[in-house]
């Protein structure tokens, strides 16, 4: 069960009532499982980053369980403005250690109920914006390494939580395995056969 409220994180103009109701939930033992904050942010409502970040932590204190939802920036016709301005409230939601997800309300400007706010104008062009989105969830934000394990067939990498396709390879055998990394990080043993039989019986080498 979560609670979810607009005008939080943009005008601030609910933040003290949210607060509130949050809190008295949380008193009488009916605390939500987490708190939810409408991002419809425009001209005259694209609130600093530290300010966001601030009342974020008000609500953390609380429940620590966050999320940005109905995300989407409409400053009209200046697409530079939206892009930076974007990139910068989900780099600030992103880096929140409480908050688990960013909720975008829409991407495509012939079905978006802001159509300056769409990623993609009518004719599936990318703007700026959708550059920027892109940039952070396929790039910044994702996790492409390779390493070579050491004597005792050990390999620790860090990455960003989420879905990763983990492939080994040894001489001639290769051996993939999907997974899940989670925030306690996460030890993986993976046997890969010899290459003169099959896999043996023992344990594989953990890689994390």
């Amino acid at each position: 069960m979560w609670v979810n409220e607009g005008q939080v994180l943009t005008s601030g103009m609910r933040h003290d009532q949210y607060l509130d109701i949050v809190r008295d939930l949380v008193e009488r033992g009916e605390a939500p499982d987490g708190v939810g904050f409408m991002g419809h942010f425009a001209d005259g409502t694209l609130t600093p980053m530290e300010v966001v970040y601030q009342r974020m932590d008000d609500y953390a204190r609380l429940i620590p369980r966050l999320q940005l939802t109905e995300f989407d920036v409409d400053v009209g016709i200046d697409q530079t403005l939206q892009a930076d301005y974007l990139r910068d409230l989900m780099t600030v939601a992103f880096s929140h250690p409480h908050c688990e997800a960013i909720v975008m309300w829409g991407f495509w400007e012939g079905r978006h109920w802001k159509p300056h706010a769409a990623l993609y104008r009518r004719d599936w062009s990318m703007k700026p914006a959708g550059q920027a989105w892109k940039d952070l969830v396929f790039d910044d934000w994702w996790t492409e390494v390779r390493g070579r394990t050491d004597a005792a067939g050990r390999v620790t990498i860090r990455g960003f939580h989420g879905q990763y396709t983990i492939t080994v390879q040894y001489g001639e055998h290769t051996v993939t395995q999907n997974v899940a990394l989670p925030a306690s990080g996460l030890d993986l043993p993976i046997t890969v056969p010899t290459s003169d039989g099959p896999a043996s019986d023992s344990p594989g080498k953990p890689i994390r």
